[in-house]
């Protein structure tokens, strides 16, 4: 939920792909003229414009989008909108928003029941413009292929902001659903950006650039997963080498000789080629044993110019039996990145039990149901906030909690672990059973300082409407002081089943 970062991390996502273009772009040179002739006039091309990662009007701020796949629009259950809040000097603002539904403007189709409008998001300049498009997915939109078969767009971006849209898949073609698990990058590190479905048996990527109406430069498959379901993805260069990698956690059920249903968990890699993604390979985690996990998310933690990658998981019982101890409660796993790729020989677990992490780890805290990456204090390392949604917080059974964790020259330094509530001094509101505070999260640096504000959603605070607290960075990391929160309401938006929160753009 991802990837959806500091400046040195757009390398590995998508908007920042335009990059690596405008550098090669600029060094084409004429071939040399025989010796009877005139020497060749060098001629650089044209450079192509950045585009600032998650900028959507390119004003030098990053800002962010969040979802709320419930909501009802124009009396439609379940239809679903995404609210963007645009980044300034003076922070995020809801005075600053943009709703986009399928109902507004320019957006295609229309808002129908259950279509879950937002359920995924992404970001990357797919027309090489300069400016961040908005990814959006409508995991159940229906389709001339057939029910629930999930649809693709792209809102543009543009001076003025997000604005115009086109389809980029329809859910047609064999085993071809889309509209939750997808990402950007360059993956072939031509410098422009690609999208990366994984709805399908492996990864179908299409390449960019693409025109104004949603049509890619090509259409290719890459590296079936059979039998997998996709869990979560993350997209970044871990091997330093401009081409940008997948990431998934997969998931496997299965029943076995006795008869009983046993669940199997791993993380594939697709590293980046000239090609596009290679066949997909498995990282290992703790003693060499799959790694197993749902939420991800891939960020420099340790500042040695690779993106590490960051495993959350879960659930406690059934695969890797060498992980059962510090599954408890749920656990992170860190793997580095390196110039061989990701270093399974040096990965790092945590849970709520590891030194410094507050809490104690208790069955079914959810400890890492959400990851997000990226420099709060502004040292450069960049840092981690980890969601806890089941944490029980007094009779607040799942009231929720969020753990900061700063990066350094090893890793994240569990020393440094901070932990939020809504029942955290200055924090707004009340923690109470099932709001799951911590669900999702995103850290982005949308005043443009140097360091990321965190976004903490509870999306079943008050009977499944939704909200999102923002809290500010200092130079010792995220402090729960000047935290605001907001829902629905704040938005202009009915006050339902909305589940405000639900996904921000990766």
């Amino acid at each position: 939920m991802t990837s959806r970062s500091s400046t040195f991390r757009t390398l590995g996502l998508a908007a920042a792909t335009a990059l690596v273009g405008s550098l090669t772009a600029s060094t084409a040179i004429a071939a040399p003229e025989g010796p009877d002739r005139a020497p060749a006039v060098q001629k650089k091309a044209a450079a192509k414009p950045v585009a600032l990662p998650d900028d959507f009007n390119g004003d030098g701020h990053q800002d962010v989008a969040l979802s709320a796949p419930m909501a009802y629009i124009g009396g439609e259950r379940r239809a679903g909108y995404v609210a963007v809040l645009y980044g300034s000097k003076n922070k995020p603002s809801t005075t600053r928003k943009q709703i986009l539904h399928q109902d507004s403007p320019g957006i295609p189709d229309q808002a129908e029941n259950g279509d879950q409008y937002g359920r995924g998001l992404a970001t990357g300049d797919l027309d090489h413009d300069g400016y961040t498009d908005l990814i959006v997915g409508a995991r159940y939109e229906d389709t001339a292929a057939g029910r629930d078969r999930g649809s693709l767009s792209v809102v543009w971006g543009g001076k003025s902001g997000l604005s115009g849209s086109a389809i980029l898949r329809d859910g047609s073609g064999a085993h071809a659903s889309g509209g939750e698990f997808f990402v950007t990058g360059d993956f072939d590190g031509d410098g422009d950006t690609d999208l990366a479905d994984t709805n399908s048996p492996g990864l179908r990527v299409f390449a960019g650039p693409f025109s104004r109406d949603g049509v890619p430069t090509g259409v290719t498959d890459h590296g079936k997963v059979p039998r997998y379901s996709i869990k979560g993805i993350s997209s970044g260069d871990v091997d330093g080498d401009g081409k940008t990698d997948v990431v998934a956690t997969v998931f496997e059920g299965h029943i076995p000789k006795r008869g009983l249903w046993r669940y199997s968990g791993h993380t594939m890699v697709w590293k980046g080629t000239a090609q596009g993604p290679a066949d997909p390979v498995e990282v290992t985690g703790v003693a060499g044993q799959p790694l197993s996990g749902e939420a991800l998310d891939l960020g420099d933690i340790n500042r040695d110019g690779f993106e590490d990658l960051v495993v959350g998981r879960t659930w406690e019982q059934g695969d890797h039996i060498d992980e059962l101890a510090i599954a408890k409660g749920g656990m992170i796993t860190y793997v580095p990145g390196s110039a061989k790729g990701l270093d399974s020989a040096s990965v790092t677990a945590f849970n709520q039990d590891s030194y410094g992490i507050p809490g104690v780890a208790e069955s079914s805290d959810r400890f890492g149901a959400a990851i997000s990456i990226a420099d709060i204090d502004g040292d450069e390392y960049e840092d981690l906030a980890i969601g806890v949604p089941a944490e029980d917080l007094g009779l607040g059974y799942d009231a929720g909690a969020v753990v900061t964790l700063r990066g350094g020259r090893y890793g994240p330094v569990s020393e440094t672990a901070r932990v939020l509530t809504q029942d955290t001094a200055d924090v707004p509101g009340t923690a109470e059973e099932r709001d799951q505070f911590g669900l999702a999260l995103k850290l982005a640096d949308t005043s443009a300082d140097g360091r990321a504000e965190l976004f903490a959603s509870a999306p079943h605070e008050n009977k499944d409407e939704g909200s999102v607290w923002i809290f500010q960075p200092t130079a010792t990391g995220i402090t729960a002081k000047k935290s605001a929160v907001f829902g629905p309401k704040s938005l202009g938006q009915r006050p339902d089943i909305s589940e405000l929160g639900f996904t921000y753009n990766d």
